[in-house]
């Protein structure tokens, strides 16, 4: 209309025959000036030769929504051409320039308040101000975990709780979850369930890919632990589950879906005095053949005196049903009463290339009554021997501490390129007089011969509570910087309520000397009175695919479907 009008203008004294009329005008291109900023836009322009309202006699304007942004004003230069710029200065023409000066780096398209943070990268890539560390910190509560699983009544699931890698062949790791209380297959015969990862769950027992339930009423089936390979030659890796109440290990295939009972896999069978035959760790290759090996504590066995503890050593291949005497070879206790029950694998502390491994006998008297001792072993012998003999480092507690309970491998703390130890001592009386705190103690100089845990120790973590008795220990990367962090999981810790529970997570590596949990980077509370969460805690593996490996801790107290359900919760360890 406005085109029609100024024609109409140009051409009305020639067509009303008016000799005096003005020679035609000449018809210009108007740009829309929609800021009123006096420069028009070349998007939407008129022809005409009288001005049209809202229009200017040019189309040289950067922005014709902002005022502020037009040929000689003062803006800022966008070298890297993500919409925000970084050097304030006139522009001479529309080109390389932007209406913000909020870039902190206009060399990188990547960074610019729009773009999102990267973990640990150093760069601070939404020009926030800082380049905070990624992963969780603060006090965390379980309502935001990014998964549950939730038991039956009586099932006390949630102890223990393991990363078992890839279950079922599809590129993503899973974990097992125990629930010892479980009457699938009878009263008290407990389960093992598999749980694949996938999306955010709120999950129960139905939900799990595979069920191994026990062999029978009253097996209590609980211990679970990844063998590390294929033991039994079968092709495939192996889970090894165990009953003290049967005084039996069952080695499981990998891959297997449904329902199915322990019996089906190979049975490793302890033998009478052999008391408690069923604690496990992964231990991995003893020997150097290739094939990964099993060792199994009886803590209370009679065999070398009462309640000194028997540690049983198999090489695989494990192919058929079998008992230890049959196949094993026995490391002992050295006193009645020691119990040298506790077991880790350490991976190769000693730097031969073959794995070594770690018991503790919490009730051992070395430094005074119960101190307890913990034993490396990185040469297991081939036979029957004392753990004395054959141990290349005996590590004492102080009186009373109860050393052994807990012991597990660290990484490589202290960077050197040799493995290190985690020793928890639940009764450590780390600041007060029988006060039970308890502590975890980051060991990188394995001494040859006997020493005292806490004067070798370069890393002491202590209890900042009467009776917490701190022990539970774990290590792994929960923020993907390549150095190893330490969980530590207190089930009498009263924060959250009475025996709540707590799990702490320190970021690694840690300075040399003694700090308490309140130094922690992350606490995790339990959910209420009772509930005991940190009795496992553990590093899952990377269950959400994030890159980053999760936290997963049980609760088998909790109460949330009936007394004594249980309860599992997923962390992602670069933080919810």
């Amino acid at each position: 209309m406005l085109l029609m009008l100024a024609t109409l203008a140009c051409t009305k004294g020639e067509d009303s025959g008016d000799s005096d009329s003005a020679a035609p005008c000449e018809d210009n291109v108007w740009g829309a000036d929609a800021d009123a900023d006096g420069y028009g836009s070349a998007s939407f322009t008129l022809t005409g030769c009288e001005q049209p309202v809202g229009y200017v006699d040019n189309t040289d304007d950067c922005d014709d929504t902002n005022s502020d942004y037009y040929p000689g004003a003062m803006v800022w230069l966008d070298d890297d051409g993500d919409g925000y710029g970084a050097a304030e200065q006139v522009a001479s023409d529309c080109e390389g320039f932007v209406d913000n000066g909020d870039d902190c780096d206009d060399g990188d398209a990547e960074v610019n308040p729009d773009a999102d943070e990267v973990c640990d990268d150093g760069i601070d890539n939404d020009c926030s101000g800082d380049a905070p560390e990624c992963g969780l910190s603060g006090e965390v509560l379980l309502g935001s975990a990014w998964a549950v699983i939730s038991g039956d009544a009586g099932d006390q699931l949630g102890g223990p709780v393991r990363g078992v890698g890839d279950w079922n062949s599809d590129g993503r790791d899973d974990f097992a979850v125990s629930a010892r209380g479980d009457d699938t297959a009878g009263d008290g015969a407990g389960a093992v369930l598999i749980y694949t990862s996938g999306g955010a769950m709120d999950l129960g027992k139905a939900d799990a890919k595979t069920t191994w339930t026990g062999a029978g009423a009253s097996s209590g089936i609980f211990g679970v632990w990844p063998v590390g390979g294929d033991i039994t030659g079968d092709g495939k890796d192996d889970l090894a589950v165990s009953s003290r109440n049967d005084e039996a290990v069952y080695l499981l295939p990998y891959g297997k879906l449904g329902n199915h009972s322990v019996t089906e896999g190979v049975t490793l069978s302890g033998t009478e005095g052999n008391v408690d035959f069923a604690t496990l760790g992964q231990i991995g290759d003893l020997n150097g053949d290739g094939t990964p090996d099993l060792v199994v504590n009886a803590q209370k066995s009679n065999l070398a005196a009462t309640k000194a503890g028997a540690t049983w050593v198999f090489y695989g291949p494990i192919a058929s049903d079998s008992n230890e005497a049959d196949i094993g070879f026995r490391l002992t206790g050295a006193n009645e009463g020691d119990q040298a029950g506790g077991l880790s694998g350490l991976g190769d502390v000693d730097g031969d290339g073959l794995a070594d491994f770690a018991v503790g006998a919490p009730f051992a008297d070395g430094t005074g009554t119960d101190s307890g001792a913990v034993y490396i072993i990185t040469n297991e012998g081939g036979a029957d021997a004392p753990l004395a003999d054959l141990a290349s480092s005996i590590l004492w507690g102080g009186d009373g501490d109860q050393a052994g309970w807990a012991i597990a491998p660290a990484g490589d703390h202290d960077g050197d390129g040799t493995l290190d130890v985690l020793i928890g001592v639940q009764r450590d009386d780390a600041n007060t007089s029988n006060g039970n705190e308890g502590a975890v103690h980051v060991i990188t100089s394995l001494v040859a011969g006997e020493s005292d845990i806490e004067t070798v120790a370069a890393v002491r973590m202590v209890g900042d509570a009467v009776d917490d008795r701190v022990s539970n220990c774990a290590s792994g990367d929960a923020n993907a910087d390549g150095n190893p962090d330490i969980l530590v999981g207190v089930r009498f810790n009263d924060e959250a309520g009475t025996d709540s529970g707590s799990v702490y997570l320190f970021y690694g590596p840690l300075p040399s000397g003694t700090t308490d949990m309140g130094n922690a980077n992350a606490q995790i509370l339990g959910q209420g009175a009772g509930d005991g969460l940190g009795a496992p805690a553990t590093f899952g593996g990377d269950l959400n695919a994030d890159g980053v490996q999760d936290l997963l801790m049980g609760a088998r107290w909790n109460d949330s479907n009936g007394e004594d359900s249980g309860r599992v919760y997923v962390l992602p360890g670069g933080g919810i």
